[in-house]
């Protein structure tokens, strides 16, 4: 009954009312039953009509909402991939870090070689590891020469029968291996304080 009629509609189309305004394009709007609808309209200059044509939106957006269901499924996969295949890099950058903190933990039952982090990498964990290598060594360095000073101040101690000449050359010579030194002198001062033989 709309057909070629000159009319309005009853339900009041405001697609058709702006077309009568000279509008041309497509707009969503409702149908007198409630239905959702995708009108486009044009006129046509010749005849002075108006050419109308409707589609339900449920039907239009149809592939745009499967799109988007196939769109979060896929961003969803991939974000999944992603997660995992960074996981599996982090494992692998901070593996030599892994290492070197259980080795940090087993220091104090550790001796010697063993005390020292092997590593081949050039990155900040390697300096990280040349540094506390280099650490170890130096408080070796420095156990060993304080276990050095008190052995020998022990055995200094025990030289109370020794005379006077033997505990010099005793100190002389142990004060020297400790120092490291090429030259090592004891000088005594007289009484008076006018000497130093």
């Amino acid at each position: 009954e709309k057909i070629l009629t000159k009319e309005l509609p009853g339900e009041g189309n405001k697609i058709y009312t702006k077309a009568l305004k000279g509008y041309e394009g497509s707009d969503e709007t409702q149908t007198a039953q409630g239905e959702r609808i995708i009108t486009s309209v044009r006129s046509l200059r010749t005849t002075g009509w108006i050419l109308a044509a409707s589609y339900p939106a449920a039907e239009a957006y149809a592939p745009l909402e499967t799109t988007g269901r196939y769109f979060l499924l896929a961003t969803l996969a991939i974000t999944g991939v992603v997660l995992v295949i960074s996981w599996f890099f982090m494992q692998h950058l901070t593996a030599p870090l892994a290492d070197f903190t259980r080795h940090v933990k087993a220091l104090p039952g550790s001796v010697g070689r063993n005390q020292l982090f092997e590593i081949a990498t050039g990155d900040e964990i390697g300096i990280m590891a040349r540094t506390f290598n280099h650490m170890v060594t130096t408080l070796e360095a420095q156990r060993l020469a304080n276990e050095s000073r008190l052995e020998t101040l022990l055995r200094l101690n025990e030289m109370n029968d020794s005379s006077l000449q033997e505990i010099a050359d005793f100190a002389l010579e142990k004060t020297v291996q400790l120092t490291r030194s090429t030259i090592g002198y004891l000088a005594f001062v007289s009484e008076d304080e006018s000497r130093l033989t």
